[in-house]
């Protein structure tokens, strides 16, 4: 009898310990560890082993991916679905994870399954993986609604990750969306405010150039941390894009714009750091795709809207006036995008150093540039690479795509809802490169991936400027693909080979190389259009750009499935 109830007892807790991630979730907690090991509740601290009061009962659990997650697991214990570590010590041993309160005895769990009674002693004595192998099936959740079915299948993330890449994938939509603008909009916003052609290089590298300032904002959230600087990032771009729809002259629609780029660069910065720290090592190539392929989606979300813009109640004005709509969304943003775990651990370690924390700390433009000088002393040869790569393949794409609207319709005449449909369906195909790019980098390695893109990129580029009239949407889904892709890599490398203390200012110094190549994209492109007919010989040799960063690409170090400290030695 005595030996029954022991059974009975090893296996309800082995049971609970097995429950389903999608049902275990609310009752995790991370308390001390046992044997390098932390525990889940047994059936909701039932178990003796895991006494309610006891050190367990913590705030939930946030997951903890760094270099600690590996060699002291243990032998009997596992991951199961990265956050529950399960602990192998039988319940009836207890005592062994801290002081608790014994509980009655599990007399309501018996014959709930088969691991209740004989299962327990055949397990007994032998390592915790090897005995549940296969105990229960594996479970996937749901997909989420705001992935589209054609960007492929979602891996099993946790739903905290999810939401975290649903709000930031969000804001980088909108983002997009007044991206676009300035090259839909651009025939009509020349037209409004009497800008001449031979302006327009001027004008396009000087809103480029707006995005300077984003390398000093991003380096904030070195210091006050990711979730603040995202959140006041989303607010002054929103502002910026709404006001801008009552500018009156060239002179306020440039400045205005200029402003909103400053701020909205360096959220995206700052959104791929976000979700570079949260995701898991070996779905972090897909994360950082899928946030590529949804904020891209903004693109396409212009384009149907510029579809009717001869129709819409002021024109254009209008389009800039739908960016408003992030603002009215602030406080979902306030409650669903929360502190990276990594960013967390670190003003902990500075805490215990005697460091203020992150909001009293100084705010000063001079410290945050500080950090960015101390990055280059540390990284040099990486920085260097990073930087050339953002540099190159920006001053190359934004020189082919800038003018796609403008070229259309006045060398092949295409009426505006044309150019919105090849936007909005072909950029559904070609923004698939991101998740493509994403998943085969995460498999193949990322810096083959961006070597093979960034190299077939002007082949199509050349094709839609000097080829007929029956490939200019064919060439253009190829070179948004081969885009999206290099675009997916280059940001995961900006993120992934950088410590956690510098990763913010590492992303805001890839941001300043993308902004510096693209105002000498631009440039160097309005110097060479000076005659009418030489936009397309121009942007075909600008595109070349791109097979220089393709091979800088393949002297960075692989990061595939690596942890984040490994990569960065931190």
């Amino acid at each position: 009898a005595g030996s029954e109830g022991a059974d009975r007892r090893q296996g309800c807790g082995l049971r609970a310990a097995l429950r389903p991630a999608a049902r275990l979730r609310s009752g995790l907690h991370a308390g001390p560890r046992c044997g390098g090991r932390a525990h889940a509740p047994c059936g909701w601290n039932e178990c003796a082993h895991h006494a309610a009061g006891g050190p367990d009962r913590a705030d939930p659990v946030r997951r903890a991916d760094g270099p600690h997650d590996g060699p002291d697991q243990g032998a009997n214990g596992r991951h199961l679905d990265r956050r529950l570590r399960v602990c192998a010590r039988s319940p009836s041993a207890g005592g062994a994870c801290g002081p608790g309160r014994r509980r009655p005895a599990h007399g309501s769990c018996q014959g709930r399954d088969a691991l209740t009674r004989g299962s327990a002693s055949a397990i007994r004595g032998r390592p915790l993986v090897e005995a549940l192998e296969g105990a229960l099936p594996a479970t996937r959740r749901r997909r989420p609604p705001w992935i589209p079915p054609f960007l492929g299948p979602v891996p099993d993330l946790e739903p905290a990750e999810l939401r975290t890449l649903g709000l930031v994938s969000l804001a980088l939509y909108f983002e997009q969306y007044d991206f676009s603008m300035l090259t839909s909009a651009w025939a009509h916003i020349t037209a409004s405010l009497g800008i001449p052609e031979s302006q327009f290089g001027t004008d396009l590298m000087m809103i480029r150039l707006g995005a300077l300032p984003a390398l000093g904002i991003a380096a904030f959230a070195d210091r006050i941390g990711r979730r603040r600087l995202f959140l006041v990032s989303l607010v002054a771009s929103s502002v910026g894009t709404l006001l801008t729809a009552f500018s009156r002259t060239p002179f306020q629609f440039v400045a205005l714009q200029m402003a909103t780029r400053a701020f909205m660069t360096a959220g995206t910065a700052v959104a791929f750091v976000i979700l570079t720290e949260e995701v898991p090592a070996q779905h972090r190539g897909w994360a950082i795709g899928m946030l590529g392929a949804l904020g891209s989606c903004g693109i396409g979300f212009g384009a149907a809207l510029f579809a009717a813009v001869d129709v819409l109640p002021f024109g254009w004005r209008t389009l800039y006036g739908v960016g408003v709509i992030p603002l009215l969304l602030l406080p979902r943003f306030r409650r669903g995008v929360r502190e990276t775990a990594r960013f967390e651990r670190m003003e902990a370690a500075r805490r215990g150093e005697g460091a203020l924390p992150a909001r009293r700390r100084g705010t000063s433009l001079t410290a945050a540039l500080a950090t960015a000088v101390h990055l280059a002393r540390e990284h040099p040869r990486r920085l260097a690479i990073v930087a050339g790569v953002a540099f190159l393949s920006t001053a190359g794409a934004v020189s082919v795509f800038q003018f796609t609207s403008f070229f259309t319709r006045t060398v092949h005449g295409w009426a505006p809802w044309q150019y919105s449909v090849m936007v909005f369906v072909g950029g559904g195909i070609g923004i698939i490169g991101n998740i493509v790019a994403g998943r085969m980098g995460d498999r193949f390695g990322r810096r083959l991936i961006g070597a093979v893109t960034m190299g077939a990129f002007p082949v199509f580029a050349a094709v839609f400027y000097n080829g007929p009239g029956w490939s200019l949407a064919p060439s253009w889904i190829a070179f948004v693909f081969c885009v999206s892709a290099s675009n997916t890599v280059q940001r995961a490398f900006a993120s992934e080979l950088f410590p956690t203390a510098k990763r913010g200012t590492a992303s805001g110094v890839n941001a300043l190389c993308e902004t510096l190549g693209a105002a000498s994209g631009l440039g160097l492109l309005a110097l060479g259009t000076q005659a009418p007919g030489n936009v397309a010989r121009m942007t075909t040799l600008l595109s070349l750009s791109l097979v220089a960063s393709g091979l800088l690409v393949v002297l960075l170090p692989e990061t595939r499935q690596r942890e984040l400290e490994a990569i960065s030695g931190a």
